[in-house]
């Protein structure tokens, strides 16, 4: 008898499992997740170990495990340096390989479709940044606003690794990370969308675009769809954007070889100008749009977009990764040092001009700083912030982990802190009230 019930609770308990299995492998986590997770951590692993020189267990240990939290443990990765190329898989199934490009950084290689002949090298020549007399702030100081930018919480995780502040054009504050330098090329995610914001102005000031002009999604659907609406995040497109693995978003970004095609084709939610609603989607669209007024080819198109933003500024290091197809992804991917970083924000508190040459028109230096429609703190590809009360006019480049480029006027100010910030305060704001307080003191 109780062999039969043994024998009955066995198969009980297989029969579940075999439930539980069937239901999981027809699952959304199954279908979308998993194949998001080999594919963010092949591409992490690549661009990290070929631009910023991380080795594969360090990138885990910052930007893998505490985003993908248990599913880590699932995901096998291998790093092949003939090659260039890392590949992940999750239980030997789902697997992608992120390929890295001279001059292009990685790029996930959907179904063989990535063309791994084109590179096109860096040749930007640096321009540096002065630094400020050191007598002129108070070094003790400057030295403890950047212990507390680097200070970690009781609980960890700030992980800060790059701090760069500049007072009218001047670095008066700098630190980094074991293992980083002013060499180093950091992620910025969604700090990204401010760079193609800011080429869109350079290129309407060549009468290259129009930002009001319809037309800006190529997609016989959206017709109504400016790029002003794409950069302001209120195209209407459904391409919501919760990260969780499952969403819109997350599939474009690390499942998707054509990310402007994927987000063209999601449904029309609202009418364009109507509603903000933040998505990297978005972004990718304006991207492809102004990448289709630059050339004929990806090559054409990098050559176009150093020429017009990153070789006038002296931004020698920076990069915006493309997807299969070659829309570079400028909602997430561009990389660069955090002093190319500064020097795309003090382009800003340079009223658009650098060393003489007029790269933005004043009127759209004003629109970059105009909240978009029912949006609180958004503006065209930057957020605007009031960090605190000493900081009510901050222009915010602002991405996931803690990327900030925080632009304060008022004191002549760009601060840049880049990190792996996960699930605590990054502690920017504290950095901006400590750098407002030394430069006060001698304004």
């Amino acid at each position: 008898m109780m062999r039969k019930l043994a024998r009955g609770g066995l198969i009980l308990i297989v029969a579940a499992i075999s439930i539980g299995l069937v239901l999981f492998l027809r699952s959304d986590y199954h279908r979308n997740a998993l194949p998001t997770v080999s594919g963010i951590t092949a591409k992490q692993i690549c661009s990290m170990a070929f631009l910023t020189g991380l080795e594969p267990e360090r990138t885990r240990a910052l930007y893998l495990t505490p985003q993908l939290d248990w599913a880590a443990d699932l995901v096998s990765s291998e790093l092949d340096r003939e090659e260039r190329s890392a590949t992940a898989s999750v239980y030997g199934m789902y697997q992608q390989k992120a390929v890295y490009r001279e001059g292009l950084g990685c790029t996930l290689d959907h179904d063989g479709a990535l063309d791994r002949s084109i590179t096109v090298p860096l040749n930007v020549a640096d321009r540096a940044l002065p630094e400020a007399a050191p007598e002129r702030f108070d070094p003790l100081q400057t030295e403890q606003a950047l212990d507390r930018a680097f200070e970690e919480p009781a609980g960890g995780n700030r992980n800060t690794l790059a701090v760069v502040a500049l007072h009218n054009g001047e670095v008066i504050a700098e630190r980094y990370a074991q293992g980083i330098d002013r060499n180093t090329p950091l992620l910025g995610w969604s700090m990204s969308k401010s760079a193609p914001a800011t080429l869109a102005g350079v290129m309407a000031r060549r009468g290259e675009v129009e930002l009001t002009a319809r037309g800006a999604v190529d997609s016989p659907a959206t017709p109504e769809i400016t790029l002003e609406h794409l950069l302001r995040m209120s195209s209407g497109l459904a391409i919501d954007e919760r990260n969780d693995g499952t969403d819109p978003s997350s599939l474009m970004l690390w499942s998707s070889p054509d990310m402007a095609k994927f987000a063209a084709s999601r449904p029309q939610r609202h009418a364009p100008g109507e509603v903000f609603d933040y998505m990297s989607g978005s972004t990718n669209l304006a991207m492809r749009h102004l990448q289709n007024q630059l050339g004929p080819d990806l090559k054409s198109q990098v050559l176009a977009v150093r020429g017009r933003l990153f070789e006038p500024l002296g931004m020698s290091s920076a990069i915006i990764e493309p997807d299969t197809i070659g829309t570079m992804v400028g909602s997430s991917y561009m990389w660069a040092t955090a002093r190319d970083w500064a020097k795309l924000g003090q382009l800003y508190l340079d009223d658009g001009v650098v060393d003489g040459r007029r790269l933005l028109d004043p009127s759209w230096i004003d629109a970059v700083g105009q909240r978009s429609a029912d949006s609180e703190n958004y503006g065209m590809g930057f957020w605007l912030y009031r960090r605190s009360d000493d900081l009510p006019d901050v222009l915010d480049m602002d991405g996931f982990q803690g990327q900030n480029v925080v632009i304060v006027p008022s004191h002549s100010l760009v601060i840049v802190r880049l990190g792996a910030t996960n699930r605590t305060d990054p502690g920017v704001s504290r950095l901006a009230k400590d750098l407002v307080e030394i430069v006060s003191a001698v304004d």
